[in-house]
């Protein structure tokens, strides 16, 4: 069996300075869209392996640039749940020579940290996957994202040992 590996968390709006420009002196901000559980997701479609990424993302135009960030690399987004108002961000001041770069987080209320564990479907996101792949900030996103990520990882267990033993 090929592996499928279902990747959990938050995609992040990256709003970014020019390289060498402060926050204070920036007229203009670049825009990416990464997380490290969604960057896992590129990067290991674009190796070869199929990956799907479950989250939860508002239903505005951000977040159809999101869904379609994913979709041009390859990951299969059939799982994201849309809903919520919030796209969580971050601001990245780059660094230049000797000055480190500095990031400032905007995740409080996002949609994926509202989500809750009467969304979920278990079966039909594990239905076919092999691997989990969840990082540490997930469930340090809300009580919510805690309880949801504590039943994900469990439950991935559980189907690993199954999937292990046949």
């Amino acid at each position: 069996m090929a592996e499928h590996i279902l990747c959990v968390g938050e995609i992040l709006l990256r709003l970014s300075t020019p390289l060498g420009v402060h926050f204070n002196d920036a007229a203009a901000l670049n825009i990416h869209y990464g997380g490290a559980e969604s960057n896992v997701a590129v990067n290991l479609s674009n190796l070869g392996y199929k990956t799907s990424f479950f989250s939860k993302l508002p239903e505005s135009q951000l977040g159809i640039g999101l869904r379609n960030h994913l979709r041009r690399y390859g990951v299969d987004i059939d799982l994201v749940l849309g809903g919520g108002e919030r796209l969580g961000s971050y601001y990245l001041d780059h660094g230049a020579g000797e000055r480190a770069s500095t990031v400032i987080y905007d995740r409080a209320r996002s949609s994926v940290a509202e989500m809750t564990l009467s969304e979920v479907d278990l079966d039909k996101i594990f239905e076919g996957k092999t691997m989990l792949h969840i990082t540490g900030i997930t469930p340090a996103l809300s009580p919510d994202m805690r309880e949801v990520s504590k039943v994900i990882i469990k439950e991935g267990s559980e189907k690993s040992r199954i999937e292990n033993q046949l």
